[in-house]
């Protein structure tokens, strides 16, 4: 979500699907998947999939017979993406599917609409409807991924170092409450941490009376 937000008006929608066929939705997966993967290395569409993420989803035809399986894929590339020309890769990789669709992310309630969506949703409720097609489903992907960043944007997010905790031995527990009992400042503010954060050592590590914390409320 942070390369998305980061990408702004450079980052667009698209849909890539497969022509129905009787075929099963595993081998047509590996289908969809292999074609998406050599559009990203397309000679003249490969420059505009440098980054992005897709997402899977099947759903079935209006007879709930045929699958229909597709990715939608937010993209981000260095310039505006010609769909007529995309659609005539697609095809030339698929061999018989040219319908693709594109459109621009206008804002941040987009992003975040469109991401939520589809990294939750990789069936549509017409394959639930269909026993049958459901198990098929949940055959078909098991031990596959549903979405996958890819290009630069599968490489981890940048993100500042945590600043290095500096810690100091002070000594044992029993030496560091010996010292609280006499009066030792320093262990005394150690060992009211420690009942604030362990409150059973005040049974074994008790503070004097008058420095004892009040006990926490039932």
């Amino acid at each position: 979500m942070l390369r998305l937000i980061d990408a702004g008006d450079r980052a667009r929608f698209c849909t890539f699907t497969l022509k129905h066929q009787d075929a099963p939705l595993a081998v047509q997966i590996d289908r969809l998947y292999s074609s998406f993967k050599q559009l990203r290395q397309h000679p003249t569409m490969g420059k505009y999939f440098k980054a992005g993420v897709w997402f899977f989803e099947a759903k079935l035809d209006k007879a709930g017979r045929l699958w229909h399986p597709h990715l939608h894929v937010i993209q981000v590339g260095p310039d505006r993406m010609p769909q007529a020309d995309l659609s005539v890769a697609w095809k030339q990789i698929t061999g018989d599917s040219f319908i693709v669709h594109v459109c621009a992310i206008n804002d941040q309630r987009q992003q975040v609409a469109y991401v939520t969506k589809y990294t939750t949703k990789p069936l549509d409720p017409s394959v639930v409807r269909v026993p049958a097609k459901l198990d098929e489903f949940v055959v078909a992907i098991a031990g596959r991924r549903l979405f996958q960043c890819f290009g630069d944007w599968s490489k981890a997010h940048a993100t500042e170092k945590p600043t290095p905790r500096q810690l100091r031995q002070v000594g044992a527990l029993c030496t560091i409450h010996a010292a609280a009992l006499d009066g030792c400042v320093e262990s005394l503010v150690i060992m009211h941490q420690l009942h604030a954060r362990w409150p059973r050592l005040r049974r074994s590590h008790p503070l004097p009376p008058a420095l004892s914390p009040p006990p926490l409320p039932p």
